[in-house]
């Protein structure tokens, strides 16, 4: 009767690690640079509790793994170590409504924060033509409405790792509202006529919103020097170029009536002259 050897020392205190480490809890690892593995079994699609696990034959081994009924998945290596949660992906927003009724001037801005210091991002706009590059974490020049963003990070590993994960956020929604009442004229009171091109004629900020507007200018002793109605800034303006000449430098008054109900606005211009 051939019976075994007893084990030796050496051999008891590898099946004491090997039975340590496999009964114990891994917390943290160190993988070395090693290559993806090929599997070489046939693979395929399995769906365990509505998780979707893709395998690849022949090739890298790569994982898929998401609600099959969400656009939130994450991809792996199969040698990947660790990835990051998409909870640990957040954007946070910040809406500029409309700053007066009809303008589109809202603005939306988003920030980023992972628990990775590198990746990249992909922002997706509904509607696309908000930002038809997907590279804007700020979109501006916005009408009152309603927008939707998703934002899909690319990474490396935790280990550092060459291979990448990519994981989708959920959409979010943001509505910019136009709440700000009607605009208001702001009407710029220094012209400074010296053939520079800049400041040559009377500019009333947002009155193409007023378009039944009337505006008369009187010189410092009351005469009526101009009256238009429809002031536009671009073909209705004062002081016209024929008229410069007869201009001194010195204050003159006007009286505007936006067209709107609302009691007219009076005050002052500076004239200024080289």
């Amino acid at each position: 009767i051939n019976e075994e050897p007893p084990l030796s020392k050496e051999m008891k205190k590898i099946i004491y690690i090997i039975l340590f480490c496999g009964f114990g809890q891994l917390v943290a690892q160190t993988v070395p640079l090693l290559s993806p593995q090929v599997i070489n079994s046939a693979g395929g699609n399995h769906v365990i509790n509505g998780i979707s696990i893709t395998d690849n034959v022949g090739e890298p081994f790569i994982t898929t793994i998401g609600d099959t009924s969400s656009p939130a998945f994450v991809t792996q290596g199969f040698i990947q170590p660790l990835y990051i949660p998409l909870n640990d992906f957040t954007v946070t927003a910040m809406v500029n409504d409309l700053s007066c009724f009809g303008r589109n001037d809202g603005k939306i801005s988003t920030a980023l924060t992972s628990a990775v210091s590198i990746f990249n991002a992909q922002y997706l706009w509904l509607p696309p033509n908000v930002c038809p590059g997907k590279n804007c974490s700020t979109v501006d020049s916005l009408k009152a409405g309603t927008y939707t963003l998703s934002v899909i990070f690319t990474y490396t590993d935790l280990a550092n790792q060459t291979q990448t994960v990519t994981a989708k956020m959920p959409s979010q929604v943001f509505t910019v509202l136009d709440v700000g009442g009607p605009c208001r004229v702001k009407i710029f009171t220094g012209i400074t006529i010296n053939g520079d091109g800049n400041n040559d004629h009377l500019f009333i900020e947002n009155i193409s919103e007023f378009p039944n507007n009337n505006i008369t200018i009187y010189n410092r002793w009351g005469q009526q020097l101009y009256n238009e109605s429809g002031y536009d800034n671009i073909n209705k303006f004062w002081p016209k170029d024929d008229e410069i000449s007869k201009l001194v430098s010195g204050t003159y008054f006007y009286v505007l009536d936006t067209g709107d109900g609302n009691k007219a606005i009076k005050g002052w211009i500076e004239i200024i002259k080289n």
